[in-house]
Protein backbone atom coordinates (compact mmCIF):
# COMPACT_ATOMS: atom_id res chain seq x y z
CA UNK A 1 0.00 0.00 0.00
CA UNK A 2 1.38 3.36 -0.70
CA UNK A 3 2.44 5.04 2.14
CA UNK A 4 1.23 8.05 0.64
CA UNK A 5 -2.54 6.91 0.95
CA UNK A 6 -1.87 6.02 4.62
CA UNK A 7 -0.27 10.06 5.81
CA UNK A 8 -3.26 11.33 3.62
CA UNK A 9 -5.98 9.25 6.16
CA UNK A 10 -4.05 10.31 8.93
CA UNK A 11 -3.84 14.08 8.05
CA UNK A 12 -7.38 14.51 7.04
CA UNK A 13 -8.55 12.78 10.45
CA UNK A 14 -6.22 14.66 12.71
CA UNK A 15 -7.58 17.73 10.73
CA UNK A 16 -11.81 16.22 12.31
CA UNK A 17 -10.13 15.93 15.66
CA UNK A 18 -8.97 19.24 16.07
CA UNK A 19 -12.28 20.83 14.35
CA UNK A 20 -14.40 18.56 16.55
CA UNK A 21 -12.52 19.17 19.63
CA UNK A 22 -12.44 23.02 19.35
CA UNK A 23 -16.20 22.87 17.80
CA UNK A 24 -17.56 20.52 20.57
CA UNK A 25 -16.24 23.00 23.57
CA UNK A 26 -17.85 25.79 21.79
CA UNK A 27 -20.92 24.52 21.18
CA UNK A 28 -21.44 22.26 24.62
CA UNK A 29 -21.67 18.65 22.95
CA UNK A 30 -19.88 15.88 24.88
CA UNK A 31 -20.73 13.47 21.73
CA UNK A 32 -18.71 15.89 19.46
CA UNK A 33 -15.49 15.23 22.18
CA UNK A 34 -16.01 11.67 22.00
CA UNK A 35 -16.10 11.23 18.75
CA UNK A 36 -13.09 13.20 18.61
CA UNK A 37 -11.26 11.01 21.07
CA UNK A 38 -12.45 7.97 19.21
CA UNK A 39 -10.97 9.36 16.01
CA UNK A 40 -7.70 9.68 17.83
CA UNK A 41 -7.35 6.56 18.80
CA UNK A 42 -8.37 5.56 15.14
CA UNK A 43 -5.62 7.69 14.25
CA UNK A 44 -3.19 6.24 16.63
CA UNK A 45 -4.21 2.84 15.33
CA UNK A 46 -3.20 3.99 11.26
CA UNK A 47 0.02 5.17 12.86
CA UNK A 48 0.98 1.83 13.98
CA UNK A 49 -0.02 0.96 10.82
CA UNK A 50 1.97 3.00 9.46
CA UNK A 51 5.25 2.30 12.00
CA UNK A 52 4.72 -1.47 11.52
CA UNK A 53 4.49 -1.42 7.59
CA UNK A 54 7.87 0.92 7.99
CA UNK A 55 9.45 -1.76 10.60
CA UNK A 56 8.35 -4.53 8.15
CA UNK A 57 10.80 -3.28 5.92
CA UNK A 58 13.77 -3.56 8.14
CA UNK A 59 15.82 -6.64 8.67
CA UNK A 60 16.79 -8.95 11.69
CA UNK A 61 20.22 -8.00 13.33
CA UNK A 62 22.33 -9.60 15.62
CA UNK A 63 21.00 -7.12 18.36
CA UNK A 64 17.35 -8.17 17.12
CA UNK A 65 17.37 -11.26 15.73
CA UNK A 66 13.08 -11.14 15.40
CA UNK A 67 13.56 -7.76 14.08
CA UNK A 68 10.80 -5.29 15.32
CA UNK A 69 8.11 -7.63 14.97
CA UNK A 70 6.11 -7.10 18.57
CA UNK A 71 6.14 -3.08 17.35
CA UNK A 72 2.65 -3.43 16.33
CA UNK A 73 0.98 -5.27 19.10
CA UNK A 74 3.30 -3.32 22.17
CA UNK A 75 2.01 -0.25 20.25
CA UNK A 76 -1.40 -1.19 20.05
CA UNK A 77 -1.64 -2.41 23.58
CA UNK A 78 -0.58 1.00 24.81
CA UNK A 79 -2.94 2.83 22.57
CA UNK A 80 -5.79 0.84 23.65
CA UNK A 81 -5.36 1.38 27.53
CA UNK A 82 -5.26 5.06 27.08
CA UNK A 83 -8.44 4.73 24.55
CA UNK A 84 -10.37 3.00 27.56
CA UNK A 85 -8.96 5.44 29.85
CA UNK A 86 -10.71 8.37 28.04
CA UNK A 87 -13.92 6.21 27.14
CA UNK A 88 -14.42 5.76 30.83
CA UNK A 89 -13.88 9.51 31.46
CA UNK A 90 -15.89 10.19 28.77
CA UNK A 91 -18.93 7.85 30.09
CA UNK A 92 -18.27 9.68 33.24
CA UNK A 93 -18.68 12.87 31.37
CA UNK A 94 -21.55 12.04 29.98
CA UNK A 95 -24.02 10.50 32.86
CA UNK A 96 -23.34 13.54 34.49
CA UNK A 97 -24.59 15.37 32.14
CA UNK A 98 -27.11 13.17 31.50
CA UNK A 99 -28.66 13.69 35.03
CA UNK A 100 -27.98 17.96 34.59
CA UNK A 101 -28.82 18.84 31.19
CA UNK A 102 -26.68 21.58 29.37
CA UNK A 103 -27.74 23.71 26.29
CA UNK A 104 -26.03 22.31 23.41
CA UNK A 105 -25.38 24.24 20.21
CA UNK A 106 -27.15 21.66 17.34
CA UNK A 107 -26.18 23.50 14.57
CA UNK A 108 -22.11 22.98 15.39
CA UNK A 109 -22.91 19.31 15.73
CA UNK A 110 -24.47 19.30 12.15
CA UNK A 111 -21.90 21.24 10.74
CA UNK A 112 -18.72 18.88 11.99
CA UNK A 113 -20.95 15.88 12.21
CA UNK A 114 -21.29 15.78 8.23
CA UNK A 115 -17.80 17.05 7.59
CA UNK A 116 -16.63 14.44 9.42
CA UNK A 117 -18.84 11.90 7.60
CA UNK A 118 -17.39 12.90 4.75
CA UNK A 119 -13.75 12.50 5.37
CA UNK A 120 -14.46 9.10 7.60
CA UNK A 121 -16.04 8.07 4.28
CA UNK A 122 -13.41 9.32 1.84
CA UNK A 123 -10.86 7.54 4.53
CA UNK A 124 -12.61 4.19 4.16
CA UNK A 125 -12.70 4.49 0.16
CA UNK A 126 -8.77 5.49 0.60
CA UNK A 127 -8.08 1.79 2.72
CA UNK A 128 -10.92 -0.06 1.05
CA UNK A 129 -8.94 -1.58 -2.05
CA UNK A 130 -5.17 -2.04 -0.23
CA UNK A 131 -6.22 -4.37 2.70
CA UNK A 132 -4.64 -6.65 0.61
CA UNK A 133 -2.16 -4.94 -0.56
CA UNK A 134 0.76 -4.87 1.76
CA UNK A 135 2.77 -8.09 2.32
CA UNK A 136 5.16 -9.30 4.86
CA UNK A 137 8.37 -9.71 2.95
CA UNK A 138 10.50 -11.00 6.04
CA UNK A 139 13.01 -13.73 5.31
CA UNK A 140 11.58 -15.52 8.08
CA UNK A 141 8.40 -16.20 6.59
CA UNK A 142 7.58 -19.33 4.61
CA UNK A 143 4.20 -18.82 3.17
CA UNK A 144 3.73 -18.80 -0.21
CA UNK A 145 0.46 -16.83 -0.33
CA UNK A 146 0.07 -13.92 2.63
CA UNK A 147 -2.93 -13.53 4.94
CA UNK A 148 -5.24 -10.39 4.72
CA UNK A 149 -3.37 -7.65 6.66
CA UNK A 150 -5.09 -7.72 10.02
CA UNK A 151 -3.17 -4.13 10.87
CA UNK A 152 -4.87 -2.23 8.13
CA UNK A 153 -7.87 -4.07 8.20
CA UNK A 154 -8.49 -3.31 11.63
CA UNK A 155 -7.96 0.91 10.57
CA UNK A 156 -10.38 0.34 8.01
CA UNK A 157 -13.31 -1.37 10.21
CA UNK A 158 -12.47 1.72 13.08
CA UNK A 159 -12.73 4.20 10.49
CA UNK A 160 -16.12 2.52 8.77
CA UNK A 161 -17.29 3.09 12.39
CA UNK A 162 -16.16 6.29 12.77
CA UNK A 163 -18.43 7.10 9.20
CA UNK A 164 -21.30 5.48 11.30
CA UNK A 165 -20.56 7.04 14.61
CA UNK A 166 -20.12 10.67 12.71
CA UNK A 167 -23.85 10.34 11.01
CA UNK A 168 -25.22 9.09 14.55
CA UNK A 169 -23.89 12.33 15.99
CA UNK A 170 -25.58 14.44 12.87
CA UNK A 171 -29.10 12.71 13.43
CA UNK A 172 -27.97 13.49 17.31
CA UNK A 173 -27.11 17.38 16.17
CA UNK A 174 -30.92 17.32 14.02
CA UNK A 175 -32.97 16.38 16.70
CA UNK A 176 -31.12 19.17 19.09
CA UNK A 177 -31.76 21.75 16.07
CA UNK A 178 -35.28 21.03 15.34
CA UNK A 179 -36.43 20.06 19.09
CA UNK A 180 -34.36 20.76 21.85
CA UNK A 181 -33.62 17.23 22.88
CA UNK A 182 -30.34 18.40 24.88
CA UNK A 183 -30.26 15.03 26.39
CA UNK A 184 -30.13 13.47 22.88
CA UNK A 185 -26.24 14.43 23.25
CA UNK A 186 -24.84 12.60 26.42
CA UNK A 187 -27.22 9.81 25.59
CA UNK A 188 -25.42 9.80 22.05
CA UNK A 189 -21.59 9.89 23.99
CA UNK A 190 -22.46 6.82 26.45
CA UNK A 191 -23.85 4.42 23.68
CA UNK A 192 -20.77 5.49 21.35
CA UNK A 193 -18.36 5.42 24.59
CA UNK A 194 -19.99 1.84 25.06
CA UNK A 195 -19.08 0.78 22.08
CA UNK A 196 -15.80 2.21 21.71
CA UNK A 197 -15.06 0.30 25.27
CA UNK A 198 -16.15 -2.99 23.85
CA UNK A 199 -13.91 -2.87 20.71
CA UNK A 200 -11.31 -1.61 23.01
CA UNK A 201 -11.28 -4.54 24.90
CA UNK A 202 -11.17 -6.65 22.35
CA UNK A 203 -7.80 -5.58 21.26
CA UNK A 204 -6.50 -5.28 24.49
CA UNK A 205 -7.48 -8.56 25.21
CA UNK A 206 -5.46 -9.58 22.07
CA UNK A 207 -2.51 -7.74 22.25
CA UNK A 208 -1.79 -8.56 25.92
CA UNK A 209 -2.34 -12.30 24.79
CA UNK A 210 0.04 -12.00 22.49
CA UNK A 211 3.08 -10.46 24.38
CA UNK A 212 2.38 -12.96 26.92
CA UNK A 213 3.20 -15.56 23.90
CA UNK A 214 -0.33 -17.17 25.47
CA UNK A 215 -1.33 -19.94 22.70
CA UNK A 216 -3.93 -20.13 20.57
CA UNK A 217 -6.83 -21.94 20.99
CA UNK A 218 -5.88 -24.51 17.90
CA UNK A 219 -3.00 -25.92 19.81
CA UNK A 220 -4.86 -29.35 20.06
CA UNK A 221 -5.86 -29.73 16.70
CA UNK A 222 -1.70 -28.63 15.07
CA UNK A 223 -0.75 -31.33 17.88
CA UNK A 224 -3.27 -33.94 16.12
CA UNK A 225 -2.16 -32.69 12.82
CA UNK A 226 1.66 -33.58 13.21
CA UNK A 227 1.07 -36.81 15.13
CA UNK A 228 -1.12 -38.10 12.10
CA UNK A 229 2.24 -38.74 9.69
CA UNK A 230 2.84 -42.56 10.65
CA UNK A 231 6.59 -41.61 10.52
CA UNK A 232 5.79 -39.47 13.97
CA UNK A 233 5.17 -41.55 17.02
CA UNK A 234 4.96 -38.24 19.34
CA UNK A 235 5.75 -34.59 20.09
CA UNK A 236 6.70 -32.81 23.02
CA UNK A 237 8.28 -29.63 24.19
CA UNK A 238 5.34 -27.72 21.65
CA UNK A 239 6.22 -23.75 21.92
CA UNK A 240 3.49 -21.49 19.58
CA UNK A 241 3.17 -17.68 20.16
CA UNK A 242 1.88 -14.73 17.62
CA UNK A 243 4.23 -11.90 18.23
CA UNK A 244 2.11 -10.32 15.25
CA UNK A 245 -1.30 -9.69 13.58
CA UNK A 246 0.40 -11.65 10.58
CA UNK A 247 3.20 -14.00 11.81
CA UNK A 248 2.59 -17.12 14.16
CA UNK A 249 5.68 -18.92 15.12
CA UNK A 250 6.08 -22.61 16.33
CA UNK A 251 8.30 -25.15 17.61
CA UNK A 252 8.45 -28.50 18.89
CA UNK A 253 10.22 -31.53 19.02
CA UNK A 254 9.40 -34.47 16.74
CA UNK A 255 9.54 -38.55 17.80
CA UNK A 256 10.13 -40.58 15.11
CA UNK A 257 9.04 -44.30 15.26
CA UNK A 258 12.36 -45.48 13.04
CA UNK A 259 15.98 -44.24 12.24
CA UNK A 260 15.83 -42.28 9.06
CA UNK A 261 17.86 -40.37 6.36
CA UNK A 262 18.27 -36.45 6.71
CA UNK A 263 16.71 -36.83 3.42
CA UNK A 264 13.46 -38.59 4.42
CA UNK A 265 13.34 -36.38 7.32
CA UNK A 266 13.29 -33.34 5.67
CA UNK A 267 10.76 -34.39 3.29
CA UNK A 268 8.44 -35.09 6.22
CA UNK A 269 9.08 -32.09 7.95
CA UNK A 270 8.67 -29.98 4.35
CA UNK A 271 4.96 -32.32 4.63
CA UNK A 272 4.36 -31.04 8.54
CA UNK A 273 5.56 -27.37 7.38
CA UNK A 274 2.59 -27.09 4.54
CA UNK A 275 0.32 -28.95 7.28
CA UNK A 276 0.56 -26.22 9.46
CA UNK A 277 0.06 -23.70 6.94
CA UNK A 278 -3.55 -24.35 7.33
CA UNK A 279 -3.29 -23.21 11.06
CA UNK A 280 -1.58 -19.83 10.13
CA UNK A 281 2.06 -20.87 11.21
CA UNK A 282 4.17 -18.70 9.04
CA UNK A 283 7.55 -19.85 10.90
CA UNK A 284 8.71 -23.46 12.23
CA UNK A 285 11.29 -24.58 13.92
CA UNK A 286 11.32 -28.45 14.36
CA UNK A 287 13.96 -31.12 16.04
CA UNK A 288 13.78 -34.65 15.35
CA UNK A 289 14.82 -37.15 17.89
CA UNK A 290 14.68 -40.89 18.30
CA UNK A 291 12.28 -42.84 20.52
CA UNK A 292 14.78 -42.32 23.22
CA UNK A 293 12.66 -39.65 24.09
CA UNK A 294 9.32 -40.68 23.98
CA UNK A 295 8.11 -40.13 27.36
CA UNK A 296 9.10 -36.63 27.12
CA UNK A 297 5.82 -33.84 28.08
CA UNK A 298 3.93 -32.59 25.63
CA UNK A 299 4.24 -29.22 27.06
CA UNK A 300 7.65 -28.20 28.27
CA UNK A 301 7.58 -27.45 32.32
CA UNK A 302 10.90 -25.91 32.63
CA UNK A 303 13.12 -23.26 31.25
CA UNK A 304 13.17 -25.62 27.62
Amino acid sequence: MPKQRIILVIVLNSAIIAAEIIFGLLGNSIALVSDALHNLGDVLAIVIALIAIIYTEKKATREMTYGYIRSEMMASFTNSIFLTATMIYILYTSVTRLLSPEPVNGIYMIILASIAFIANSLSVFLLRDFRHAHHNHSEHTCEETQPEDLNLKSAYLHLLGDAGISLGVLLGGILIYFFRWSFIDPIFSILFSLYILYESAKILRKTFFSLMDIAPSNLGSIEKSILSHPEIKSIHDIHISQPSSKEVYFSAHIVLKEENKLEKIESLFEEIREDLKKFNVTHALLQPETEKYHEQDPLCKSHC
